[in-house]
């Protein structure tokens, strides 16, 4: 949460005075636990599997079919954030504590990553072109 508010321009400070409201508010209203944190990210990491398996270790082939198709730019869409790709409204978007920066590095590097937004910023654009 604190990678999302980076991105905002403070106003006099004011950013960071309100940051522990808005973070505290947003875990209360969202149901943002430890637990329900290590769920998602198991779900995330099960999402790639299942698009590691598709594209067989080749970034090239779509998931489903010979060309593109829903299910690509969906995949791309919703995994996109966490790759931060080049060229994307997420490039740049940093800030993030210890724990969460170690999974996305871990992130990065799944089988999946080259064929979902790519796992460096030099590929990444290719892939969100393609898809």
């Amino acid at each position: 949460m604190h990678a999302m508010l980076k991105v905002y321009r403070p106003l006099l400070g004011l950013r960071d005075l309100m940051k522990p409201v808005l973070i505290n508010g947003v875990q209360k209203r969202y149901g943002v636990t430890p637990q329900q944190v290590a769920k998602s990210q198991a779900e995330i990491l099960e999402g790639l599997a299942l698009i590691a398996s598709r594209i067989h270790g080749d970034p090239a082939r779509y998931l489903v079919g010979e060309q593109l198709t829903l299910a690509d730019i969906s995949a791309a869409a919703l995994f996109a954030p966490l790759f931060s790709p080049a060229g994307t409204p997420w490039e740049g978007v940093a800030g993030h504590d210890a724990k969460n920066q170690a999974f996305l590095d871990e992130l990065h590097v799944h089988p999946a990553a080259s064929g979902c937004c790519a796992a460096t910023p030099k590929t990444a654009s290719a892939a969100v072109a393609r898809w």
